[in-house]
């Protein structure tokens, strides 16, 4: 299992904010990533940008990756471009914040200790075989444009894996 790391920053478009959005944030709370947002996410291995919004114009870009759904806004699990399937995997919850299950994963990331986690609904953990795949948390930021770090098994994903997961992810159901 060899981890690879990254960012996801969003930016959420204020005057094209649904109405449940403002909602939300009205009240304090999180808000979802939807169809007027913005993802932009960075693989730290090669500082490789992607903007999801505008990869996903681009012609042939398929995707191959299958969430599935018994919750109604996030996957329980989710089934690689080679038929795996990968299984949500409650993380140990400390001070309301679910950080120590996070603190192992992201130990070998060299920005880790810069940032601090706070709780989201998308963090998340993904497992095959008892290894984590897929990784997501949030890390400190305004909730105008949150940002979160991720983790992923390099064997079992590849980026463009991760680009579409991560758009279907972020948007997929919300």
């Amino acid at each position: 299992m060899v981890l690879k790391y990254g960012e996801i920053y969003v930016y959420h478009n204020k005057n094209e904010e649904s109405f449940s959005n403002t909602l939300w944030r009205f009240f304090g709370r999180e808000t979802y990533v939807d169809n007027t947002s913005q993802i932009l996410m960075i693989f730290d291995e090669t500082n490789e940008l992607f903007d999801i919004n505008e990869y996903l114009s681009r012609p042939n870009t398929e995707c191959k990756i299958k969430l599935n759904f018994s919750d109604v806004t996030l996957p329980d699990f989710f089934t690689n471009s080679d038929g795996k399937t990968a299984t949500y995997k409650e993380p140990i919850v400390t001070n309301g914040i679910k950080k120590e299950s996070f603190t192992k994963i992201f130990t070998n990331y060299n920005k880790y200790k810069n940032f601090k986690p706070i709780a989201s609904i998308y963090n998340r953990i993904y497992t095959f075989n008892s290894d984590n795949v897929f990784v997501t948390l949030r890390i400190s930021s305004a909730e105008e444009t949150p940002r979160f770090i991720f983790a992923f098994d390099s064997n079992f994903l590849s980026n463009t894996d991760v680009v579409n997961l991560i758009n279907l992810f972020f948007r997929g159901k919300l």
